[in-house]
């Protein structure tokens, strides 16, 4: 059948379909490789490419945009399909963000969620509700207009709160970067001065300070890079931890003292009168 052919139901039916069977495909990506126990893009799995946030942007924009134009669509259950995209949307804002305190994460109606989506959104594709009447071409061609309209609003408006929740984040995460960096300095700095006494103590706390600050900034901000000054500290720092996890792999444990006591031939027995344990030697008895 042509397109032309189509009621603006249809036309919105197949529309609202394809958009949400890709958005569902972005959100379970999202959902099983994006989020673990400790959220949403941890940090310190990081750092990401840009292609997580992009698939993210694409379920964030396509499942409220569908969750409202399929209202005017002929879709079977387009309200269970509505009310299913908006729950997985608001689950994951709240994982992603914090901001929907009062939405708990049911793993039941999450994937119950799902499913329903899938089913409704697949069957959108083959046959929708018949409605009684038809409308001249361009009536149906003008409505499906003002409802892809209504669509791209919806699209604008969640994209531009996702661009101001993720530079705030930005900025919180430069705020955080910056102050490991100084951290780190301040450390490799302090290690440089107490190598150059006989504390050792000292030395090893410090040393050990710096090992853990050096691999934690590597696993949440990747290796320091360029010709600046922290990048030439950075890189330094690096060549400190690998020195001592050397002189860590080839300290040579210290031996236990023997403590080989002689046997003796001793057994308890309970004095019949304070019935307290009373030492007998067998030995000396013999």
């Amino acid at each position: 059948m042509k397109w032309s052919s189509f009621t603006s139901g249809d036309r919105i039916r197949l529309i609202c379909s394809i958009l949400s069977l890709a958005g569902l495909a972005t959100y379970m990506t999202c959902l099983f490789r994006h989020t673990c126990m400790v959220g949403h893009l941890c940090p310190d799995h990081g750092p990401y490419t840009v292609w997580p946030y992009a698939n993210d942007a694409v379920w964030v924009m396509l499942l409220p945009a569908v969750s409202v134009m399929c209202w005017w669509s002929n879709m079977f259950g387009k309200q269970i399909l509505s009310l299913a995209l908006l729950f997985l949307v608001a689950t994951n804002v709240e994982i992603i963000t914090g901001i929907l305190p009062w939405i708990q994460f049911h793993v039941g109606l999450i994937q119950l969620s799902i499913v329903a989506a899938i089913i409704l959104s697949v069957t959108g594709l083959v046959a929708g509700r018949r409605t009684g009447g038809g409308s001249s071409p361009e009536v149906n061609g003008g409505r499906t207009k003002r409802t892809l309209l209504v669509g791209m609003a919806v699209m604008i408006c969640v994209f531009s709160f996702a661009l101001g929740m993720l530079s705030e984040t930005q900025q919180q995460q430069l705020q955080l970067k910056k102050e490991r960096q100084g951290r780190l300095a301040i450390l490799l700095h302090t290690y440089h001065l107490v190598d150059a006494t006989n504390w050792s103590r000292a030395r090893s706390d410090v040393g050990s300070d710096l090992v853990d600050v050096t691999r934690d900034y590597e696993n949440q901000f990747g290796v320091e890079r360029g010709t600046n000054r922290f990048a030439r500290l950075f890189a330094e720092a690096r060549d400190v931890t690998a020195t001592l996890d050397h002189r860590a792999s080839q300290a040579v444990p210290p031996r236990l003292p023997s403590t080989n006591v002689p046997a003796t031939n001793n057994q308890f027995e309970l004095d019949p009168v304070t019935g307290c344990p009373i030492q007998t030697n067998l030995d000396a008895a013999h």
